[in-house]
C-alpha cells in the first residue's frame, strides 16, 4: 500500500499497470478491492465494530465501499495526469 498526503492509498501499481494506463473502472476494482484489507486494519483500531463487520462479511464490504470505487479512481487519474 502506498501513502499520499498521509493517508493510504490503495488500487495503484500492483502488477495492474498505474492508475493513468487502467483501462477502466472496473479494472481499477480489482486492485482495489484487493488492497482495501489493509487500509481497513489502519481503522480497525479507531472503530473496532465497523472495522470487523468489513473486514468479515465480504458481500458488505463491497457493498459500502464500492460506493467510493469510481470517485477514487478518478481522483487518483486526475492526479496521475497533472
Amino acid at each position: 500500500m502506498k501513502i499520499y498526503n498521509d493517508l493510504p492509498v490503495v488500487g495503484i501499481d500492483h502488477g495492474y499497470g498505474n492508475i493513468k494506463t487502467a483501462n477502466t473502472v472496473k479494472d481499477f476494482e480489482f486492485s482495489y478491492f484487493d488492497d482495501i484489507d489493509d487500509a481497513l486494519i489502519e481503522g480497525l483500531e479507531r472503530n473496532q465494530e465497523f472495522f470487523s463487520l468489513l473486514l468479515n462479511d465480504e458481500e458488505i464490504k463491497r457493498e459500502i465501499l464500492g460506493i467510493f470505487t469510481e470517485e477514487i479512481y478518478n481522483s487518483l487519474k486526475k492526479a496521475a495526469e497533472e
